[in-house]
């Protein structure tokens, strides 16, 4: 970013849209990327900057030029900070610039020493926390709707057919998802898959033994800056958030916590680049060996698509005046 003189939430939006470029040659090799779009607008903002700069007599930048840090140093160029120093003449005003440069550098050395970097983890496989009182409720709804009826209180659950709540035991009328959905291991006929719902169990009980609002906020600001560097897994905001799907309570997972209504703050870069991200991981984690790697443009197929779509346009044009009797389009 500092390199080229852009913001990181800028590149990270560059990498993302590269990526999705290549994915697109390598999954969909007969779709058309619209390069010349790309120059098009290119050219636009090129034409737009030299008038800006032309209004105030100016010569325009040769190169795309953007502040990497900010104003403030934070790596923010939206973050804007308003502020004067007053400079008697006293003061030797070079000294105090040489003094000034000296101590952000170490300021900057110190930031990124001590810098946080989120680590690469598969959120799909990564649950959040969850308390004793959410495992025993786990245990008490998994053991209650046992379907196999291993137990006295699951084998009370076992409905005959003709007082099944659902046609054809929830397999659809005439068992229409039979075919759709494998059947279980011991050879029970496959049912339709249930609505997933995701819950958060909140003790209210617990948040009232701290009277004080203002106590608790800042206890929970100090506890969710601790878990930060342990991922969205270990915030307090998606703890004890549950999932259920085909009559299974489990605890929810990183990547589904972070699509609820309670969800942390995002991370900016990380939201942007998400998609490259869970293809890297796919790669490292799960051997996904397409998901991952630069796709060069094939300028073959490229001038092949664009004959192809041409002919059709043609086609289009030639239908649409024989249906209005050989006039031609207006």
């Amino acid at each position: 970013a500092q390199k080229f003189n852009l913001s990181p939430n800028r590149v990270a939006a560059i990498v993302q849209l590269e990526h999705e470029e290549d994915r697109i040659r390598k999954e969909h090799p007969d779709q058309k990327i619209h390069y010349d779009i790309q120059k098009f607008v290119d050219a636009k903002m090129q034409e737009h900057i030299a008038d800006a700069y032309r209004t105030f007599g100016e010569t325009p930048p040769k190169g795309f030029v953007e502040d990497p840090t900010g104003s403030a140093g934070y790596g923010n160029p939206d973050l804007r900070v308003s502020a004067n120093v007053a400079a008697e003449d006293l003061f030797d005003v070079d000294d105090l610039l040489a003094k000034a440069v000296i101590r952000e550098r170490d300021e900057a050395q110190l930031a990124i020493d001590s810098h946080v970097y989120i680590e690469d983890v598969d959120y799909a496989q990564e649950n959040v926390k969850v308390n004793s009182e959410c495992r025993a409720l786990m245990e008490t709804k998994n053991v209650t709707a046992d379907a196999a009826g291993e137990n006295e209180l699951g084998a009370v659950l076992n409905r005959p057919e003709d007082q099944s709540p659902l046609p054809e035991f929830g397999r659809g009328i005439g068992g229409v998802w039979a075919d759709k959905v494998e059947p279980a291991e011991d050879g029970t006929p496959p049912r339709r898959p249930r609505y997933k719902y995701v819950a958060k169990i909140i003790n209210t009980r617990a948040e009232k033994l701290t009277p004080d609002e203002k106590s608790r906020k800042k206890a929970r600001s100090r506890r969710k800056k601790k878990a930060a560097a342990f991922g969205i897994a270990a915030d307090e905001d998606v703890q004890n958030t549950l999932v259920e799907i085909d009559g299974i309570l489990r605890p929810a997972t990183a990547e589904e916590a972070s699509n609820v209504a309670w969800k942390p703050a995002r991370n900016t870069q990380e939201f942007t680049y998400q998609g490259v991200k869970r293809a890297w991981i796919g790669q490292k984690f799960r051997g996904e060996k397409s998901a991952w790697g630069r796709v060069e443009r094939d300028l073959d197929k490229e001038r092949e698509i664009d004959t192809k779509i041409a002919a059709e346009s043609a086609e289009a044009i030639a239908a649409a005046a024989a249906s209005k009797g050989g006039k031609g389009l207006p």
